[in-house]
């Protein structure tokens, strides 16, 4: 009888994402790497494809097989499960250089192993990332390219919220900050209260994908009728997380779509890292991973940082104050005890 650490991931058929020609190429060249492991598929994910990043993003590639066949096609010899990943990109190295990759480092002790190396393709000098098995996030990817294609102003808003938060040094997990991922699900979020998107995580039939001894419930439509044509901006995004969304209070959860208590989401992770107060822990921007709901993307948050981003919003809406001369302020977070 196989063990836990032997069983297979169970996973439903990866969703299907338009790829633009230079991550095509980028595809083509990892599958032709992994010939000789029967069965083997390529997929991307992150802002190459998921409709709101650009053409300089940097490339994600994940290769999906079984352990079977990476064991077999690569010679891995006896691998356990947890050391599979670290082993099977071990061995394609080699098989990535002869298809034109450059090598630039392998980070095998992750928790999700990678290799990173470049590629280029007639002057276009591409980064990627390579991961095995790492499946999610591809189903994470397909959700925010259905919401981007749903309507385009989301993406204009997000890239303005990317920029700006940039400018004020509120941008960057690397950093104690919140990463890209979770500023687009503030924008989606914004946008689902306003009415001008709809959840798109059906509450019907479940689609589980799962890993090991946990799974995601990755069910989702592709379309769904647009609630109102509400208008939306950045300076509205603004106004809602600084006026009307009550931190700490309130989760930000694109799969519900509504603004509920922590207590509404159980499973959901409420801790910080060392060094930050209670005091400030009280107040934090609780964000919900739409498939891993026991994921806070809050968790990156350093000290201090969630002041930071609330300080910024309030700054922005004090200066669109003075131009506009109507709006109306409250004490924040740090005061509001």
């Amino acid at each position: 009888m196989a063990s836990d650490d032997d069983a297979e991931p169970i996973c439903p058929p990866l969703p299907c994402i338009a790829c633009p020609p230079r991550v095509q190429q980028v595809m083509s060249r990892v599958l032709r790497a992994a010939s000789c492991v029967e069965g083997t598929e390529v997929r991307v994910f992150g802002s190459s494809v998921n409709g709101f990043g650009d053409g300089s993003s940097d490339v994600d590639v994940v290769l999906s097989a079984g352990k079977a066949q990476l064991v077999a096609g690569l010679q891995l010899g006896k691998c356990k499960r947890k050391d599979l990943a670290a082993q099977t990109l071990r061995k394609l190295q080699r098989l990535l250089k002869q298809c034109g990759f450059h090598i630039d480092l392998l980070i095998a002790r992750a928790k999700v192993p990678i290799i990173k190396m470049s590629l280029d393709c007639d002057g276009d000098y591409i980064e990627c990332d390579l991961s095995v098995n790492n499946l999610l996030p591809v189903f994470n990817t397909k959700l925010l390219r259905c919401y981007a294609d749903l309507d385009p102003r989301v993406v204009d808003v997000v890239q303005e919220c990317k920029r700006w938060a940039k400018e004020q040094q509120v941008h960057g997990a690397d950093r104690g900050n919140l990463s890209s991922y979770a500023f687009t699900l503030l924008v989606i979020f914004y946008m689902q209260i306003r009415g001008a998107l709809p959840c798109l995580q059906s509450d019907g039939k479940p689609s589980w994908y799962s890993e090991g001894a946990r799974r995601f419930n990755v069910a989702m439509v592709e379309a769904a009728p647009i609630p109102s044509p509400a208008a939306v901006s950045f300076a509205d995004f603004v106004f809602f997380y600084s006026e009307e969304f009550q931190w700490g209070d309130c989760v930000v959860s694109v799969r519900t779509g509504r603004c509920d208590p922590p207590e509404k989401y159980p499973d959901l992770k409420i801790k910080a890292r060392t060094g930050v107060e209670k005091e400030e822990l009280d107040y934090f921007l609780h964000i919900e991973d739409p498939f891993d709901i026991q994921r806070n993307l809050s968790c990156v948050l350093g000290p201090g940082s969630n002041y930071s981003l609330w300080e910024a919003l309030r700054s922005f809406k004090t200066k669109a104050a003075r131009n506009q001369r109507r709006w109306v302020g409250r004490m924040g977070p740090r005061s509001a005890a």
